[in-house]
């Protein structure tokens, strides 16, 4: 994965994407929860990464995305679908684990 970087008036906003580029222009989005980072879906990556473009984030104020003004879920959505506009996707499939099932979850 490649991490990469996006400025914003609240933050700069950290992601990693792997090289491989969809036709459809669709990809697969990691979100984590609220006590994790991008590293949480390391294993994940590591399976998917030759077979679909993927992204993972760090939400604001988890690891590297430490300085942010103006935390609300909205500026956190603005930001992951400008991260989606550098990409250049509009087709996605977020995925996130939670804890306490002990299974990911696809949003479609």
């Amino acid at each position: 994965m490649i991490e990469k970087q996006i400025k914003s008036p609240r933050g700069t906003v950290y992601y990693w994407t792997n090289t491989l580029t969809s036709p459809q222009k669709m990809a697969i989005v990691f979100c984590h929860g609220l006590t994790a980072d991008h590293t949480l879906f390391d294993k994940q990556v590591e399976y998917l990464s030759a077979h679909f473009k993927l992204i993972t984030w760090d939400y604001p104020l988890h690891r590297k995305y430490r300085s942010f003004q103006d935390f609300s879920f909205a500026n956190v959505n603005k930001e992951l679908l400008a991260i989606l506009e550098q990409e250049h996707i509009e087709n996605r499939f977020s995925g996130t684990i939670r804890r306490w099932l002990h299974c990911p979850i696809l949003y479609f």
